[in-house]
Parts: structure tokens; C-alpha cells; sequence
């Protein structure tokens, strides 16, 4: 950096807070923001008719969003413990069959098994609740009633647990989206 660049950034250095107090941002971005103010340094220009604040915000937005969508696109691993349904003590365990384990890891080609010619439906019901979404958040993003979205996953449950398969694929369901969804659960569940 040029000693002018240098020169902007130590003057504008209170900026990178205001920006994270303004987007509610944790002191994790502060080194985003920093490179975003760099940046906005570098290539500001007065003639274009915005403020050097203005403009340095903007750039320090576009590098903690990077990072954001980053996070966003990391796979998230759920553990057999986390809660899949609201206000019951229904998880991912309490579905799998009785002598399944850690210990056990036999159980993990019926896992796949179970989850291979899944509908695609019930494949998304059960990858939104095994992310956290509420029944009401699965049935707006699928399409479908509470209600459905609750029933299709009591069925999965017992399916599972009766070691059957729940509702098979149609010739409606788009294979690859199958195999995708399928996939981010199997990862998800640590399989």
C-alpha cells in the first residue's frame, strides 16, 4: 500500500467498527472489514461522488459476505441427539433401531439402504427438520401442510424402526435431486 492508502486507513479506522455495530456483526469480522477498508483505500475515487465512508462500507459488506456465504456453504454435521421434532423427544435416535450404536456401525448400509429409494418428498421433510426447521418452516418450503409434514415423519419413524422402506420414488422424482438430498442427510448424520 502506497503511504496515502496507509494514511486513509488509520484516519478511517473507527469506520470498521461503526460497519459492525451497524450490521450487527461479531469482533470475528473485524479482520474482513479491515481488509475491506484496505481495500476501499486503494481504489477510492472522489470524482465518482460518494463519500470515502460510504464507499469504504460497501466494500467492507462485500468481504464479510464472503466469509458469511462461505459459512453458509460449509456441511454442518448434526449429531444422533439433535431434536427433529418440536416438542417431543423425537431425534434421530430414537428412530434408528434399538440395538444400533456407535458401536454398531453395521446399521450404516441400512441407513442407506432406508434412504436410497426414498421419495423426494419425504427425503426433503427429513433433511429440513435434521437442519432445524420448524414443521411450519418444512411445509412452506416444500409446499405442503403442518399437518402432512408431521404424519410424513411419524411414518418415516416407523418405517424405519419396522426396517421397511417408507413411500418409494415416482417417475416424477428427479433422480439426481434425490441422490443430492440424500447425501447432504447422510452427511448431516455423520455416515
Amino acid at each position: 500500500m502506497l503511504a496515502e492508502h496507509t494514511r486513509i486507513v488509520e484516519e478511517n479506522h473507527n469506520l470498521i467498527y461503526g460497519f459492525l455495530h451497524k450490521y450487527k456483526l461479531s469482533e470475528d469480522f473485524y479482520g474482513d472489514a479491515a481488509i475491506g477498508l484496505c481495500k476501499a483505500a486503494q481504489s477510492y475515487d472522489e470524482s465518482k461522488g460518494s463519500s470515502f465512508a460510504t464507499y469504504a462500507y460497501k466494500c467492507m459488506f462485500n468481504e464479510c459476505g464472503i466469509t458469511i456465504r462461505a459459512d453458509k456453504r460449509k456441511v454442518q454435521t448434526i449429531s444422533f441427539e439433535a431434536p427433529i421434532a418440536d416438542g417431543e423427544n423425537v431425534n434421530l435416535e430414537s428412530v434408528l433401531p434399538s440395538d444400533f450404536s456407535n458401536e454398531h456401525m453395521e446399521s450404516i448400509p441400512y441407513i442407506q439402504w432406508f434412504l436410497e429409494k426414498m421419495c423426494l418428498v419425504d427425503l426433503q421433510i427429513l433433511l429440513y427438520r435434521l437442519e432445524g426447521d420448524s414443521y411450519r418452516d418444512v411445509a412452506k418450503k416444500i409446499g405442503y401442510s403442518y399437518q402432512y409434514v408431521k404424519n410424513r415423519l411419524f411414518k418415516i419413524g416407523e418405517a424405519y424402526k419396522a426396517k421397511k422402506r417408507p413411500n418409494t420414488r415416482n417417475s416424477s422424482d428427479d433422480c439426481f435431486k434425490c441422490r443430492s438430498v440424500k447425501n447432504e442427510i447422510l452427511a448431516l448424520v455423520g455416515v
